[in-house]
């Protein structure tokens, strides 16, 4: 039964990894409960007072009181854009498209204010098969490269995948999506929110459902929560504030660049993987305090200098005139109270060329000024020294952020089978967390690898490193939900011990938490254990969205007898994923039980035509 939806059912693979071998089970000691083994270091002190936990964000409309200037220049930035409600009235003009990588068709449709995106497929006969037709939430992104938008599932965030492109001014299909197309299908997680969003909390422990607080990449995200510093200023008497640096909001222009850039990178440095502390998570992190108190972000041994979309503070920290100066940094060129200048012309090619100016000599160029003027008039020194190169995104050419002289070889990018590098400096942590970390990020990081080789060696050193921190007697609901990950469909009994020891743990992740109960429900039912299972999947469709938890739930009862169950979870699969034909035929099967006979022929006839339409049922990379 396994393997049947493993290979059916796309995805399950999100959670059961392809490739892992079967290895030695090291943790004789797994039962053991420890308190705590090697507790990790406190949280480094900061001058400032707004990252204690008594601070309380009060939104931009407070900042804005005191502060219009710079809240008016900032509203013209692309931060301030971050994601916004979509009205039809503001988007662009409707269309469609065909993608034939994945056979699917697709549709831009304005009603009202509202936007909705469609998608089909053609039967053999050629006849238009609907498969979903959603409007659109949220847009994400300020426009000046891409739109692209999320939809509201039932409170759950799915991304769609279509996007709005600037450069070629049309739709298209959204990034990723010609690798593997899950069509509406894709989850928007608390990594995607953490970037996209100035704010936002998962709902009742959640993988999909958010509340978001803060559309945009506000005051707050860069200056702390402002309620001590709004309190203090509001209660001070005229006249009587001190000209000493107020310590109740956090203030970049004092700290030091480490400081200044981890602001920054919470959402700028993206890298092979980012692992967040034993207990602790990135969204704790406070400006003014060191981001690696909170996760460590990992690079592949070789670094990457190709361009990536994210990957800005990787390139600018590889650049010889970062490296040679103590003050070069995100800020220096980038103003967050104001918009750059952007593009090629003359405003922002004099605007750049004059921040590099600032350090060097227009003599110090290795090129003649002649032969400079000869292939760029205005002598854009960024021409040459940070080019725009081509990303890993359809129809995005960003600037590269590595300056320097690059040749052609730059942009090839080799799916690496190479060690993981924590890109900070780990020595104070104990190494049992050191371990525990990069056993996370090697399994985080196998997810991206190109070949199957690549994954399955990732997956390997991640199961070596994980079993060995268990083993030494760490007990922590993230590397248990990762050995279960790892152990599923390999190993049932670990998996099930692992499963029910994230569960027993109180402050397991969402993530965490997730993991366990598809490991433990599936096992649990292809034990043929359908009462244990119930509860597990039962609670696993109120978490995400997946078509393949509303599958396994519908099979569950139907052993359990419950007919009226089962047919309310095989509907509700087919909707999820009107795609597959073999939901269809589920379907079919549980109304043909219910004596529902003409919608019985309905579904086994879109089986048909599913089975012989021109979708293709891609596969994530790996499979």
């Amino acid at each position: 039964m396994a393997n049947k939806r493993r290979s059916a059912w796309l995805l399950a693979i999100t959670i059961a990894l392809a490739g892992v071998a079967a290895f030695a089970w090291l943790s004789r000691g797994a039962n053991r409960r420890v308190a705590d083994v090697d507790p990790l270091p406190p949280v480094a002190p900061s001058m400032y007072r707004n990252v204690e936990p008594q601070a309380r964000f009060v939104g931009v409309s407070a900042c804005r009181e005191c502060h219009p200037d710079q809240h008016d220049s900032w509203s013209q930035t692309a931060h301030s854009r971050a994601l916004a409600g979509v009205d039809s009235q503001r988007e662009p003009a409707p269309g469609t498209f065909q993608h034939p990588p994945s056979g699917r068709n697709y549709e831009v449709v304005a009603e009202g204010t509202k936007l909705r995106h469609r998608e089909t497929t053609r039967s053999a006969a050629g006849d238009e098969l609907p498969l979903t037709d959603l409007p659109m939430q949220y847009v994400i992104g300020s426009g000046r490269f891409s739109r692209s938008y999320i939809a509201s599932r039932d409170g759950f965030l799915v991304e769609s995948p279509i996007t709005w492109y600037a450069g070629p001014a049309k739709w298209g299909i959204s990034p990723g999506y010609d690798v593997h197309n899950p069509g509406f299908e894709r989850p928007i997680t608390s990594e995607c929110m953490n970037c996209h969003v100035g704010r936002a909390d998962p709902e009742r422990g959640a993988v999909q459902r958010f509340a978001v607080h803060s559309q945009a990449i506000d005051c707050e995200r860069c200056h702390g929560p402002g309620s001590l510093h709004v309190a203090a200023r509001r209660d001070a008497p005229a006249g009587s504030l001190s000209a000493e640096p107020d310590l109740t909001i956090a203030n970049p222009a004092r700290m030091t660049r480490a400081e200044r850039e981890d602001v920054c990178a919470q959402c700028h440095l993206h890298s092979a993987a980012t692992v967040d502390l034993r207990g602790r998570h990135r969204s704790d992190f406070r400006p003014g305090q060191n981001l690696a108190d909170f996760c460590i972000h990992y690079a592949l041994e070789t670094p990457q200098r190709d361009m990536r979309v994210v990957g800005h503070m990787e390139q600018m920290r590889l650049s010889a005139c970062y490296r040679g100066s103590d003050a070069l940094t995100c800020t220096t060129c980038h103003d967050p109270h104001r918009p750059t200048p952007a593009g090629d012309a003359g405003e922002a090619v004099a605007f750049f060329r004059g921040k590099c100016l600032e350090c060097h000599s227009e003599s110090a160029c290795g090129v003649p000024r002649e032969t400079r003027l000869q292939a760029h008039a205005d002598d854009n020194c960024m021409a040459c020294h940070m080019p725009t190169s081509k990303t890993d995104i359809p129809h995005f050419a960003f600037t590269h952020h590595r300056i320097g002289i690059h040749a052609p070889e730059d942009a090839v990018t080799p799916d690496r089978n190479s060690l993981l590098l924590p890109m900070e400096d780990v020595a104070h942590l104990p190494q049992i967390e050191r371990d525990r970390c990069a056993g996370l990020a090697y399994l985080q990081a196998a997810g991206t690898r190109e070949s199957p080789d690549a994954v399955a060696a990732f997956q390997q050193r991640a199961l070596t490193l994980l079993q060995a921190v268990r083993e030494r007697g760490l007990v922590d609901p993230e590397v248990d939900a990762a050995l279960a990950r790892l152990q599923w469909g390999v190993d049932q009994e670990r998996t099930i011990e692992m499963a029910e020891s994230v569960l027993e743990q109180p402050h397991a992740s969402p993530e965490a938490h997730v993991t366990a109960l598809f490991t433990l429900g599936t096992s649990r039912l292809d034990r043929k254990e359908y009462s244990a299972a119930l509860p597990l999947l039962e609670e696993l469709v109120t978490l995400r969205l997946a078509s393949e938890d509303w599958y396994l739930l519908s099979k569950c009862r139907q052993e359990l007898g419950d007919a009226g169950g089962a047919l309310m979870a095989a509907e509700r699969a087919v909707q999820v994923s009107p795609q597959y034909p073999q939901l269809a035929k589920h379907l079919a099967e549980m109304l043909a039980a219910s004596d529902r006979p003409e919608e019985a022929a309905a579904a086994r006839r879109r089986a048909e035509q599913l089975t012989g339409s021109s979708l293709r049922q891609s596969q994530p990379a790996g499979k």
